[in-house]
């Protein structure tokens, strides 16, 4: 009963792709776009708007699931840090740390888990809708292996946090190149726009530099965990996956 309920909550989180869009890319075209469609709003209201849609995200899937949608506070966080340092009129050398200092958040809070209960590879990646978890743990407990399982969640989680400090690395040095000084004799109005064009350039490849270490990071990961399960249980790849669990 619980489980057919479960099934017909619709969330964001349940779409990876909306998410991405709804809490992250959203608000960084808002944030873009709103001055030159709209002059009129000031640069606090345009920052407001863009926040609006990761905060309502993240309300949304709470009231729905009660259950924290972190791409939403991601994007609460990215998105008011962009907006916010844009509103003060910085200097590029701190977009260029705002640039970095998030994926190396995310990176800490990955090696991080180590220390919990279950760390970041247990608690996102050995999901029923991907690994046969019923066969790994009626196997991992026959051969005495649970502890080997642990350590292999514990290898492949500090190996994925290189991933996100690799991104934050070449994320603040193409921050360092695209955020030029801009010269202060310059109207406040041009001054604005050459910052929009840095960061609308930064966003784009920004997402490039996070997102292709990230990607082959988490397929070599999965490639591995699949990998190293298999052999410590004697277990053929397509056996440990979800798709061929027995019904």
């Amino acid at each position: 009963m619980d489980s057919t309920e479960n099934q017909t909550i619709k969330t964001f989180s349940d779409n990876p792709l909306w998410n991405l869009a709804i809490n992250v890319f959203l608000p960084v075209f808002l944030l873009k776009k709103l001055p030159g469609l709209f002059p009129h709003l000031n640069p606090l209201a345009v920052l407001l708007i863009a926040l609006s849609f990761p905060l309502f995200a993240g309300l949304w899937d709470y009231a729905k699931a009660k259950k924290k949608n972190y791409v939403s506070i991601l994007g609460l966080v990215n998105t008011g840090l962009t907006g916010g340092l844009a509103v003060l009129e910085v200097e590029g050398f701190w977009f260029a740390v705002k640039e970095g200092i998030l994926p190396l958040i995310l990176g800490l809070y990955v090696l991080l888990s180590l220390r919990l209960k279950k760390n970041f590879v247990e608690a996102a990646l050995l999901q029923p809708q991907i690994f046969n978890l019923p066969l790994i743990e009626e196997r991992s407990q026959a051969m005495g292996q649970s502890e080997v399982i642990k350590k292999i969640t514990q290898i492949g989680t500090f190996w994925f946090s290189l991933s996100f400090f690799t991104s934050a690395a070449l994320n603040f040095a193409l921050a360092l190149y695209i955020f030029k000084a801009i010269d202060p004799l310059l109207e406040a109005e041009k001054r604005a726009q050459i910052l929009n064009e840095q960061i609308a350039e930064m966003t784009w490849m920004g997402y490039i530099v996070i997102a292709l270490p990230l990607a082959l990071g988490t397929g070599f990961l999965l490639w591995w965990l699949l990998k190293a399960l298999s052999n410590s249980l004697n277990l053929k790849m397509e056996e440990i996956l979800h798709s061929h669990k027995a019904s």
